[in-house]
């Protein structure tokens, strides 16, 4: 099946793609509020800690800046710890958390003002970039002394942190993007199954299983059932006025060719060469029409045909028929066909075309005439040969052409095999000839195989 053609792929594509467009998007959404949400937190908690320090700064004696006592957080106390503080008394040595070591927070020249909150990204040598939040304060005791505080830590953790939800995010998204794509798949293959019933209701009716669309089809579908179904319904009208039209003009030629006749055997009576001159091509013609009956018939057969027809019955029903006339001759008929395989036509069609084969092993076998019945998937193949003195491989092609003979000193109209073959046409197979395994001829016929019978065939 081309991807271009098949409406479940387009179904699959399209919600391929929306699904992974809009799990896309909610992704970059989700990981733009997280990483937001964390950086928020993180700034919270920078400004904690710059409210806590702030309240341990203290006036000693001597009017100096010093720290009641050292922040809680043990961050601030091991080296590189994560955490750190900077104290920039204005007129005094710096204060640090013992986190920086001998490292000192390169803050930003221009200093927020008194009472206002700046966070800025520092680069430390060997730590990497910090996040910094400062504040300038004074004492209510002393105003002009002016202090510059700062709270910091890497900008690494925030990263880290973003980035393990990122790929948590990414695998999550992507099970959920599988798990909707396969819901998709379900989806689409629900969906999709009233027309898989609609094709298989179609297939019965084209193999002729059923003569109408049959089945419980949902809302949208039932149009288009009705109108198969009314399809299906003209195309049987048309066919039968197809074979009213053929039976009334086959009668009336007929009746005109049986006048013809009549007129032939009275002028006989006068002189034979008048009589046979128009008895020949009359006769003739009345083949040919015979002929073209017979595959007008097979056509609509073929296009209107039942369930099927058990090829036994119809082998039954011509061994009825020929069975005395090759005992006349000493001729014994084996027959090697089980009951049960079916030919997916019309008996007529069928009784037809192994009558003509039948009867033309009968006139040439010596002494014996098989029939056999094979089965090859959903195809039959019926095999008919005799003892005969057989045929040239040449002369093969040659026997096919309507009129002609093998010896004219057999009875026949010559048109045996060629009718044989235009009906096995129309219903898909084909004849072969070749030799028997006695050395006479051999024809096989390969036609459709029908799952179960309509009934029992007609007899001849």
């Amino acid at each position: 099946m081309s991807q271009g053609r098949s409406l479940r792929l387009r179904l699959l594509l399209g919600a391929a793609v929306l699904i992974v467009v809009a799990v896309a998007v909610t992704g970059a959404i989700l990981s733009a509020l997280f990483r937001d949400q964390v950086r928020s937190q993180y700034d919270t908690e920078l400004l904690n800690h710059l409210n806590h320090l702030t309240a341990l700064l203290e006036l000693d004696g001597r009017g100096e800046v010093r720290l009641r006592e050292l922040p809680s957080d043990p961050r601030f106390q091991a080296a590189y710890g994560g955490r750190y503080w900077q104290v920039e008394p204005a007129g005094q040595p710096t204060l640090r958390s013992r986190s920086l070591w001998d490292r000192a927070l390169s803050l930003d020249e221009h200093a927020p003002p008194p009472g206002q909150v700046q966070q800025q990204v520092a680069e430390l040598p060997g730590l990497g970039q910090l996040l910094v939040v400062e504040r300038l304060v004074r004492f209510r005791d002393a105003p002009d002394k002016t202090i510059r505080m700062a709270v910091a830590l890497p900008a690494s953790e925030v990263a880290a942190v973003t980035s393990r939800f990122d790929h948590l995010l990414v695998l999550a998204l992507s099970v959920l993007a599988a798990g909707l794509i396969a819901a998709s798949m379900l989806q689409v293959t629900i969906g999709l199954m009233p027309l898989a019933r609609l094709g298989r209701a179609l297939a019965q009716v084209r193999s002729g299983a059923a003569a109408r669309l049959r089945g419980n089809f949902p809302t949208e579908v039932r149009p288009l059932v009705e109108e198969l179904n009314g399809l299906l319904e003209h195309q049987e009208q048309l066919v039968q006025r197809a074979q009213a039209q053929t039976g009334d003009l086959a009668h009336g030629l007929t009746t005109s060719l049986q006048l013809l006749l009549l007129e032939a055997d009275r002028l006989q009576e006068d002189g034979p060469l008048p009589g046979q001159r128009i008895r020949e091509p009359v006769l003739r013609m009345q083949r040919l029409i015979d002929h073209q009956l017979a595959r007008a018939r097979a056509e609509s057969h073929a296009q209107a045909r039942g369930r099927g027809v058990e090829v036994a019955h119809s082998v039954d029903a011509l061994l009825r028929v020929l069975g005395p006339l090759a005992a006349e001759r000493g001729i014994a008929i084996d027959v090697a066909v089980p009951r049960g395989p079916c030919f997916a036509g019309d008996a007529a069609d069928l009784e037809e075309m192994l009558g003509n084969l039948l009867d033309n092993a009968r006139k040439w076998a010596r002494s014996r005439v098989r029939i056999a019945l094979g089965i090859h998937g959903q195809r039959i193949a019926i095999l008919v040969e005799d003892d005969g003195p057989g045929l040239a491989a040449a002369r093969a092609d040659a026997l096919f052409q309507r009129g002609t003979r093998l010896d004219e000193r057999v009875p026949g109209n010559g048109l045996g095999l060629a009718i044989t073959r235009d009906l096995a046409d129309i219903y898909g197979g084909k004849i072969q000839l070749g030799r028997s395994a006695w050395g006479g001829l051999a024809a096989s016929l390969d036609l459709p195989k029908a799952d179960a019978p309509a009934g029992s065939p007609s007899g001849m």
